[in-house]
């Protein structure tokens, strides 16, 4: 598992990461920074294509239509073990001013409320929670 944020900001490099992912065979990868100042479209593209690692991420909407672009969370077996690995950005990291996030497309929620509405939840589906 990783939390991502990995530099570059391209498509190019961020294709590169995803297919380097999964030769390491990283089940779960949070969305960062370095993610979202690529935009909308690629991580929406990067999200439909990766087939061997999850991305997640609790609090990173649709602005138009205020869904969450990724899984809030997912849960692995590792052998007897349920885990649930949910993704977090830090929203003071997106202020509203800052020209990281393109708010035309996306918005980053409070971490604390998006973490309030989902752990209850995972921690009943899961043996250990993991967040990133």
């Amino acid at each position: 598992m990783d939390r991502s944020g990995a530099k570059g900001g391209c498509s190019e490099k961020c294709q590169f990461l995803v297919n380097s992912y999964a030769d390491l065979h990283y089940d779960v990868l949070n969305i960062a920074r370095q993610e979202i100042s690529m935009g909308y479209e690629t991580l929406v593209a990067l999200r439909d294509t990766a087939k061997t690692s999850d991305y997640v991420c609790a609090n990173l909407t649709d602005a138009k239509t205020g869904k969450l672009i990724f899984d809030p969370y997912v849960i692995k077996d590792y052998g007897n073990m349920r885990v649930a690995v949910m993704g977090l950005l830090r929203d003071a990291d997106f202020p509203a001013t800052t020209s990281l996030v393109d708010t035309n497309f996306m918005r980053v929620t409070s971490t604390k409320d998006a973490a309030n509405k989902y752990l209850t939840e995972v921690a009943r589906k899961a043996d250990a929670v993991i967040l990133l």
